[in-house]
């Protein structure tokens, strides 16, 4: 985690005889990366997202109207990754229908490959063979090394990419979907996004700096 604290001195009147007051506004910040899995069968944005120094969260988001499928080309996985720790799935963590953790798992076609060390399958792998549960997702997940974990320990496979799925796509003409793979072998900082705590904080040192000039007012 990632703390990033400022301090500002701001002086008041002399009139009213007080001293300088150090205000301190702080607000936290997760480090996250970002990936977008593009090919031209379709896509979906992988958010990996610090929780403590042993926990990180996963997020996989498909494009509208894409389902997750189990077609054999991701080694009957739903998706992969590379991490470059041995990591365990935080009990309650993963989405309904999903699971469980494993590897290593090769994957294989649309041109793609490589191995990864960890991959998400299906609950029932046989009622989610092809699209026919049309998972949807979001598929969310998190990870636990107790030795540490963060967002760096996420490494490429050995074809050179960070995250691959296996979707089903809406044909554009008929019913079903087509299916295939798409991967991302670049990953970026997102804007990070204040937590909670930090406001909570920030609140709480407001409130304490003016209960402390009203007292001096009253004094």
């Amino acid at each position: 985690m990632t703390y990033k604290i400022g301090i500002k001195r701001a002086a008041f009147s002399k009139m009213h005889k007080l001293p300088l007051i150090i205000i301190l506004s702080a607000t936290l910040f997760a480090p996250a990366v970002r990936a977008d899995l593009l090919s031209s069968l379709g896509g979906g944005t992988v958010t990996v997202t610090s929780i403590d120094a042993d926990d990180v969260k996963v997020k996989v988001t498909l494009a509208s109207g894409d389902v997750f499928a189990i077609t054999g080309a991701g080694d009957s996985q739903v998706f992969l990754f590379n991490v470059d720790e041995s990591v365990t799935l935080v009990a309650g963590s993963i989405t309904s229908s999903f699971g469980p953790l494993g590897g290593p798992f090769t994957l294989s076609g649309s041109g793609k490959g490589g191995t990864y060390s960890n991959g998400i399958g299906c609950t029932s792998p046989a009622a989610c063979n092809g699209t026919s549960d049309n998972l949807t997702g979001p598929l969310t997940f998190e990870l636990n090394n107790p030795g540490g974990l963060t967002v760096n320990d996420f490494t490429k496979s050995t074809d050179g990419d960070y995250f691959a799925e296996d979707i089903g796509v809406p044909k554009t003409e008929g019913t079903g979907f087509n299916t295939g793979v798409t991967t991302s072998d670049t990953v970026t900082d997102p804007t990070p996004t204040p937590e909670p705590t930090s406001v909570v904080l920030l609140v709480s040192v407001l409130a304490l700096t003016l209960i402390s000039l009203r007292k001096r007012r009253l004094a």
